[in-house]
């Protein structure tokens, strides 16, 4: 064979090995592979691995790859992490994602356990070569991580010929604090290939879909709990401890004649009535409000009582059917001893101008001497007392515990669907929780400072006033007024 066609057959063979071993490297081991997640957010990743050949293990301990997020819609955090929702509906529940933060971290590791802030967690999982700068109006994030450093629950992971399932999000323009992304910033995406970039994007619409429609639901769930949480503890309970604390307080003469009227002829006769009824009713939307939370939770596979308003609403579920249990197993009022140093024989009853039995000291010296005939006030029993003073402080730590409660509430609602009228309904409801506040303090203050020294109204928290109690004389038992003096 002469020389030059021998060269040329060696050239040839050279060429055509080459291209062969060209042919067999994936796509994107040797170079970076284009994944579009959003108008304004692209992904670029290579796979990474040590040997000659293309690993046969579809888990790929060795294996690590390297990402790019490119973000082009101003200067914010970024996140992308493995799906979870293994044990949810949710697959951001149970995700773990590396997330960047400009100016105030490279990205590091998070666990995403619940949607609330305060459920995602920092990790201590290994991730090099990462950085985040904001370059040429767009934020950039890179880092590189092993396949076996990056693993969710179930001992889910990066996968090279199966499935690998991810979630995306980041923070609007300016926020670079870690911080809830807004319905619109995020989303998931599969890619059925790693090494190929064959994605999936049939599954992913399918997905985002009902997702979607899952999400809608979820937020009318939630709507509907907060609304029936301001009904019982920003009207029904007000409302019922303002009945008990107004019963017997005169109205300034600038409320007009026809409002005290009202309030005397209301309040004197029915008070007990509806403080019971609005106290009850609160209970009910109580328990519907906890159930309402509980399966929301349960649909999104979160976890129970982790966060400060979980753990709050299941201290006031159970305080408030003690309060309403409590309230039908009232005790008995009737007086257990005689105040006073007067003894049984000088007590005599009388009945004052409105119809309730008094009871004074009959004593011949005290008649004679100029000073004013002293008068034993009815005793309630101990056992009443303690409740009263019991459910009194416990009526009014669940209507404060409920003030914050709900303001907390809205602003979980407002970080999760970005509620644009938030400033708005935050003003409403404090001047509208400001308007209650004053009517029971001041209730309280003016019995306690004025009606308490004059002795001509009942007591309150507990402190029998004049016409209140009961003294059992030698065959005879007077019987409280109905009107007892709970608060709440």
């Amino acid at each position: 064979m002469p020389p030059i066609l021998l060269i040329s057959f060696l050239l040839l063979l050279v060429v055509h090995t080459a291209k062969c071993q060209s042919s067999s490297v994936p796509p994107c081991v040797s170079n970076f592979c284009l994944v579009t997640l959003s108008t304004d957010l692209t992904m670029r990743y290579t796979i990474h691995y040590p040997e000659d050949d293309v690993p046969i293990d579809d888990e790929c301990e060795s294996c690590s790859i390297s990402v790019q997020m490119i973000y082009d819609g101003g200067y914010a955090w970024l996140g992308i992490g493995l799906a979870g929702g293994v044990q949810s509906n949710s697959p951001m529940i149970g995700g773990h994602a590396i997330v960047g933060q400009p100016g105030i971290s490279d990205p590091a590791t998070f666990y995403l356990g619940g949607k609330d802030p305060e459920l995602v967690r920092r990790t201590e999982m290994h991730v090099g070569a990462s950085r985040i700068d904001y370059v040429g109006g767009k934020t950039v994030m890179d880092f590189t991580i092993a396949f076996g450093d990056w693993r969710g629950d179930e001992n889910t992971g990066i996968r090279l010929y199966s499935p690998s399932s991810f979630i995306w999000a980041h923070g609007r323009d300016g926020e670079t604090e870690l911080g809830y992304h807004g319905p619109e910033n995020k989303s998931t995406f599969t890619i059925n290939t790693l090494l190929d970039n064959q994605s999936n994007d049939e599954n992913s619409s399918s997905s985002s879909s009902e997702e979607e429609v899952s999400s809608k639901s979820m937020k009318s769930a939630w709507l509907a709990h907060g609304i029936m949480a301001f009904l019982a503890f920003g009207i029904f309970v007000p409302t019922a401890i303002s009945s008990a604390v107004l019963r017997n307080c005169t109205l300034p003469t600038i409320c007009g004649t026809r409002l005290e009227n009202m309030r005397s002829t209301l309040l004197s006769k029915y008070w007990l009535y509806i403080h019971m009824g609005f106290n009850s009713t609160a209970a009910a939307f109580t328990v519907i409000v906890f159930s309402v939370a509980v399966s929301n939770i349960n649909k999104d596979g979160g976890p129970h009582w982790e966060t400060a308003h979980a753990k709050m609403g299941l201290s006031m579920f159970i305080l408030v059917l003690c309060q309403v249990i409590g309230g039908y197993l009232r005790p008995s009022a009737t007086a257990t001893s005689i105040p006073g140093d007067a003894k049984v024989d000088d007590l005599v009853m009388t009945e004052n101008k409105e119809g309730v039995a008094d009871v004074h000291n009959n004593n011949e010296e005290c008649k004679n001497s100029n000073e004013e005939v002293p008068q034993a006030l009815p005793m309630k029993s101990m056992l009443r007392q303690a409740w009263e003073l019991l459910h009194n402080i416990l009526g009014i730590a669940l209507f404060v515990f409920g003030v914050w409660q709900m303001y907390e509430g809205m602003e979980l609602y407002h970080q999760r669907y970005d509620n644009a009228s938030f400033a708005t309904a935050v003003v409403f409801y404090f001047l509208w929780m400001a308007f209650w506040l004053c009517i029971i303090v001041g209730a309280i203050v003016y019995k306690w400072f004025f009606l308490k020294h004059d002795g001509s109204s009942g007591g309150v928290g507990g402190v029998p006033g004049e016409n209140e109690g009961a003294v059992e004389l030698p065959g005879q038992k007077i019987e409280l007024d109905k009107s007892s003096s709970e608060i709440s």
